[in-house]
């Protein structure tokens, strides 16, 4: 193989790199939009490395922070360290040991908290988190208001609860020490918490949280226990989590500009990299935002101490009392000031739903709260119709509650088609997997090509070293020095041709591919493929702010897939070696065989050994006369597992559904995972009384399961099954569909269900006949 040394590419851009862990959820999502966007106006490329936090105990997890590696000033100008993601568990100083060893080269920024040394963006959380306590207890007239703390080991945490006591002590109220709580910033300790007070029995009116995760689940538990919120119990949090403000009722919380922190680093950086002398530090303020669970209607209540005289002075007081970003405030007023004036116009009726049509498209194209809106519009009836004749001011305020119909009316139309999007996303998934299944390497990155598209997916690179090292290796030796391109989709379009040569591992990409993406400012995302301990290579994807699903678990499908192949590869090269001893090489490959046709990981068949074996047995089946059965099977929970207990632990929970599945069936049936987390099973007695009987067998091996398992989660499958009569002329391949649609119906019926009542562990089967004979009916 060729080789050559690639020096470092010269960029018509300058490059930051983002340092954080996930880059899932709001909070993070909403640190990247404040990041692109300025990123995109100062026309700057970013490189987002995702890592876990430093002495991250599991194996699994510690395999991330090989991106450590990646980041280098080879390829990056400057860097973005997001601090408070990297330190939110732990104290401040610990994860930057590492950090600060690795980066101290480079041109640095950290957001979040204050770093020796380093230039930062902080908040001023606690006058936030003082005015949200002062507002339950002087405003709402609350006297027993519970708080759930963070980890004392937080800064963060321990800021917001000396808020919490100063907010008491400035009202003269002595707050009872039986109403705190100690969670850990997630729903789950938020709410187990809000249980334990409420089982006190102690009076309490209100509780406030450290941050909106636990806020959530304390107004989960609220609804648990029959509590009306905010009459029975207000609740109050802090981050103003985009999704948990469009929630009902909507979450009174903090605002801290989360978006708006990305944003000054981003242009504290810039300076920096560009010569200039930036502010040595940043520090925003936090602002309250009330909303329904503390009992506001949802509009803050603006300052009238000092008089607005001017339109748009108004228009800017109604924006500062609400979550609005700062960057929209400009083209929101211009839209306010055309809406007031096609109020006042009595026979335009036509250009007032124009301009309000086009500021709910700026609204919620920005993901703000809908009811918020609707309070905007009273607000504007309150504030800006003063100046109107009593005619014009009548007939405009009728226009305002019209239009605060409409808005209900498409914000429920626009809230049904983004659930719908939802779904759709889920299904790109499936359509990806089915894609990428192939165990030949060049096929396999065919379907990946289709199988990207269909998740609108334009660019993404696949990297491998020459040979895969341990995660060892790499702490002590660092990356491979070269590696090779195998896949290489750029805006959507194929590039074979940059595939051909090794380059220098720590460009990331080729000369070419460098090139070919300096048309305009973009965000790429580096991710280790590895199993278990051995890494053997790299993917760089394109990041999109508009993108809904997980980057992570798109990486873990490419890199499963492309195992797998590399493992069949590696047989394949066995295989041919071995032919040079006929002898050996017959008993050799009746095991290389058996090997390629099973399932490394679970035993059971794959998807090769299962299509070959199933065709075979119809065939027979049909001469014979003999009925069969197909039935098809996908766990449930599985991402849930991933990402809360890691991959390896998800990858028990498969290989412990395949067992359970296999023990149901005899030993001449066929057992098979045919995806990540799909199985199927083909059984010659095909009678209805045997398929039920499957089904009894199958949940009751299942629920015996969960309830002798110590694990901290339930193993459970939907299942689908199909009669194929013994006259059936059906393909395999039809068969699969059926029996996938019908797993997947109810796949859906238990989603609803556990939606209404609350889900619990365990499998279920739905069975349908669709064969020449049948009646279809479900049963």
């Amino acid at each position: 193989m060729t080789q050559f040394d690639l020096s470092p590419t010269s960029r018509v851009r300058p490059r930051f790199g983002v340092v954080g862990t996930e880059f899932e959820g709001d909070y993070l999502l909403s640190m990247l939009e404040g990041l692109w966007h300025t990123a995109a106006e100062l026309d700057v490329d970013l490189l987002i490395y995702s890592v876990l936090r430093t002495g991250t105990p599991p194996a699994f997890a510690r395999q991330f922070n090989v991106n450590y590696g990646f980041v280098d000033d080879a390829v990056i100008d400057g860097l973005i360290v997001l601090g408070a993601n990297l330190a939110s568990y732990t104290s401040v100083t610990l994860p930057f040991d590492e950090v600060r060893r690795r980066f101290a080269h480079i041109p640095t920024v950290v957001v979040g908290c204050e770093v020796e040394g380093w230039p930062s963006v902080t908040v001023d959380g606690y006058s936030g988190f003082k005015a949200l306590v002062k507002h339950f207890l002087v405003d709402h007239g609350y006297r027993h208001v519970a708080m759930i703390e963070g980890p004392p080991e937080s800064s963060d945490a321990c800021e917001r609860l000396q808020a919490y006591l100063d907010a008491h002590a400035e009202a003269g109220i002595t707050p009872n020490p039986l109403l705190r709580g100690r969670g850990h910033f997630d729903i789950a300790s938020g709410r187990d918490e809000l249980r334990r007070l409420l089982d006190l029995g102690v009076p309490m009116d209100a509780v406030v949280c450290a941050n909106d995760h636990m806020a959530w689940g304390c107004m989960g538990v609220a609804l648990e226990r029959g509590l009306n919120l905010p009459d029975d119990l207000a609740v109050g949090g802090f981050d103003d989590i985009r999704s948990y403000s469009n929630a009902r009722p909507s979450l009174t919380s903090v605002n801290q500009n989360i978006a708006e922190q990305g944003a000054e680093a981003m242009r504290m950086l810039h300076a920096q990299v560009c010569g200039q002398t930036p502010p040595r530090d940043i520090r925003l303020s936090s602002r309250l935002v009330r909303r329904r669970s503390c009992g506001c209607l949802g509009l803050a209540a603006a300052n009238r101490e000092e008089p607005v005289t001017d339109l748009r002075g108004h228009v800017q007081v109604l924006m500062d009392s609400m979550s609005v970003p700062p960057r929209l405030h400009e083209r929101l007023a211009d839209k306010m000031l055309r809406l007031r004036e096609a109020l006042a116009k009595p026979d335009d009726d036509q250009n007032y739903q124009a301009v309000l049509n086009q500021l709910f498209k700026l609204w919620r194209g920005e993901g703000l709260e809908a009811s918020l809106l609707q309070n905007f519009l009273l607000g504007i009836q309150e504030r800006l119709l003063e100046q109107l004749a009593p005619g014009a001011a009548s007939l405009a305020v009728g226009r305002l509650h019209r239009g605060q119909v409409l808005i209900a009316n498409t914000a429920d139309l626009v809230g049904d088609l983004e659930h719908k999007t939802v779904d759709d996303t889920s299904n790109l998934h499936l359509k990806f997997k089915t894609r990428v299944t192939a165990d030949i390497l060049e096929s396999l990155l065919s379907g990946l090509a289709e199988g990207l598209r269909a998740l609108e997916v334009r660019t993404c690179y696949v990297a491998l070293y020459q040979h895969p090292v341990s995660f060892e290796s790499i702490n002590s030796v660092g990356l491979p020095s070269t590696s090779r391109l195998v896949f290489a989709l750029d805006g959507g379009e194929l590039h074979p041709e940059w595939c051909e040569y090794e380059y220098s591992t720590a460009t990331l990409l080729p000369a070419a591919a460098e090139l070919a993406g300096q048309t305009q400012a973009r965000a790429l995302m580096p991710f280790p493929m590895f199993h278990h301990n051995e890494h053997f290579g790299f993917i760089v994807l394109e990041r999109r702010t508009q993108d809904r699903f997980s980057y992570e678990e798109l990486r873990h499908e490419i890199a499963g897939s492309l195992h797998h192949s590399l493992l069949v590869r590696e047989l394949d090269a066995a295989r041919e070696l071995l032919r040079l001893d006929l002898e050996r090489a017959r008993a050799a490959n009746e095991d290389l065989s058996h090997i390629a046709m099973r399932d490394a990981m679970t035993g059971v068949f794959n998807r090769r050994g299962f299509l070959e074996l199933a065709e075979t047995v119809m065939r027979t089946a049909r001469l014979t006369h003999q009925p069969m059965s197909l039935i098809f099977a996908d766990m449930d929970g599985l991402k849930h597992i991933n990402d809360v207990y890691g991959h390896e632990e998800g990858d028990t929970a498969i290989c412990e559904a395949a067992r359970l599945i296999q023990q149901c069936f005899r030993q001449e049936d066929i057992v098979a995972r045919i995806g990540g987390d799909e199985f199927v099973a083909l059984t010659r007695s095909g009678a209805a009384d045997t398929i039920a009987m499957i089904e009894q067998r199958l949940a009751r091996r299942f629920t015996e399961y969960n309830a002798a398992s110590t694990k901290p989660y339930p193993v459970a499958c939907s299942f689908g099954g199909y009669l194929v009569n013994a006259d059936s002329t059906e393909s395999l391949d039809e068969v699969l569909a059926h029996a996938d649609r019908m797993m997947y119906a109810e796949k859906r019926r238990r989603r609803s269900q556990r939606q209404g009542e609350g889900a619990t562990g365990g499998s279920s089967t739905i069975i349908a006949d669709f064969s020449p004979s049948g009646s279809g009916r479900l049963r």
